[in-house]
């Protein structure tokens, strides 16, 4: 039996169904029309196709349904489903029910939401950041966060003002255009040294070229050469490498991958033990956090603007040094690197003492992440995780 919450759904759902005006923008959507299976949208009228019939095409076999009966018969559950991912900015996901997502208590919720807010989409996950609701899940608030953390990059940009759920960007690490071009002064033979762990005539060019230890080290660094970062780590003091120790491990957790990952933060904490697990940035994100990528600018192409609001320098562009790289990864470097799972960072991030449970300043939590991940089949673009690798751990 329908309890109250849901016959009272139902009831502004039909009070929903009256206004013309929604109806026809939402139903006009060819995704939120193919959706709900009512056709496409052509000239006043819309046009579906019943199931196929052995004697007739498909283009004798259209239906022709007018506004009224489209209207009519639309499903208005399926279509606050519908609704909730066009808020989303993304495609409906036929497989994710509205159970998926929560109960009746908290779609009553999101209708009155969108209604307040006349279903424009930033504002709808504007007010689901500000809301104190306790019928909203966690997964949703995070759905909202990304949302917002997507298509609000910077305050002033583009006349827009930066709202104040609208969380800064992580703070990891990109080397700067100086540092960028000071690479053209590494030596060639060096760059194959290095990408052929050959230490003595990396060593070598190093001595031969004017770039400092600092130019050296952060290509490595930056090219993902982990066991030249290693040894250098170990073999030089911290000072000398023009990077501190933090924010290597938070370029590492942004940038690398499995067992490469795996070897530069364990070396990171034999260095200096309590490393990981103690670091906690300005918005209370462990370091798990830092090995997403869904909203983090993942190419110094993003944006034309620098963090400083400044206009990039045009010739930041890729230089001499990175088409070498280039061309000596074809041959020596990982091709599988950049696409393999991430279980093993995480793995070895969770044994370090840091918790997949322990909520940021906003009350997020890693786990909230990786499960809408999985909800809308992106597990791997949200948290660089396959939907094969396992189920996060319940405690440390």
């Amino acid at each position: 039996m329908p309890t109250s919450t849901a016959k009272l759904l139902d009831s502004e759902l039909e009070q929903l169904r009256q206004d013309r005006d929604f109806m026809l923008s939402n139903l006009r959507t060819r995704s939120l029309s193919n959706f709900l299976g009512l056709g496409f949208y052509s000239a006043g009228v819309w046009k579906k196709y019943p199931p196929a019939s052995p004697k007739l095409s498909h283009k004798y076999n259209r239906v022709i349904v007018t506004e009224e009966e489209t209207f009519e018969a639309a499903g208005m559950r399926c279509m606050l489903l519908g609704l909730f991912w066009k808020m989303q900015a993304r495609p409906p996901q036929s497989k994710v029910s509205m159970d998926d997502i929560g109960d009746e208590a908290f779609w009553l919720e999101f209708l009155r939401i969108g209604q307040a807010n006349n279903w424009q989409a930033k504002n709808v996950q504007q007010a689901i950041l500000d809301s104190e609701s306790p019928q909203i899940p966690p997964k949703v608030r995070v759905a909202a966060w990304l949302f917002i953390a997507g298509r609000c990059h910077l305050a002033g940009n583009y006349g827009t003002k930066l709202p104040a759920a609208a969380f800064e960007r992580l703070g990891h690490i990109e080397f700067s255009w100086q540092q960028k071009e000071r690479w053209k002064l590494l030596l060639g033979f060096g760059l194959e040294s290095m990408f052929k762990k050959q230490q003595f005539r990396t060593n070598m060019a190093m001595d031969m070229s004017a770039a400092t230890m600092p130019d050296w080290f952060s290509f490595a660094l930056a090219k993902r050469r982990s066991d030249i970062v290693c040894h250098w780590l170990q073999e030089h003091p911290a000072e000398s490498l023009g990077i501190s120790l933090s924010d290597i491990m938070l370029y590492v957790a942004a940038n690398y991958h499995g067992e490469y990952a795996v070897k530069v933060i364990e070396c990171l904490e034999q260095l200096s033990p309590g490393l990981c697990a103690g670091f906690c940035d300005q918005h209370g994100n462990n370091l798990l956090w830092y090995t997403a990528p869904c909203w983090q600018l993942r190419s110094q192409f993003a944006s034309t603007f620098d963090t400083d609001r400044k206009r990039r320098n045009p010739n930041s562009a890729p230089c001499e040094a990175d088409e070498a790289w280039r061309r000596l990864a074809h041959v020596h470097g990982d091709q599988n690197g950049r696409t393999a799972g991430n279980w093993k960072l995480l793995e070895c991030l969770i044994k370090l003492g840091i918790s997949a449970d322990q909520p940021n300043h906003y009350g997020f939590k890693f786990r909230d992440l990786d499960e809408f991940g999985q909800m809308i089949k992106r597990r791997w673009q949200i948290t660089r995780l396959r939907d094969k690798d396992p189920q996060l751990p319940a405690t440390c």
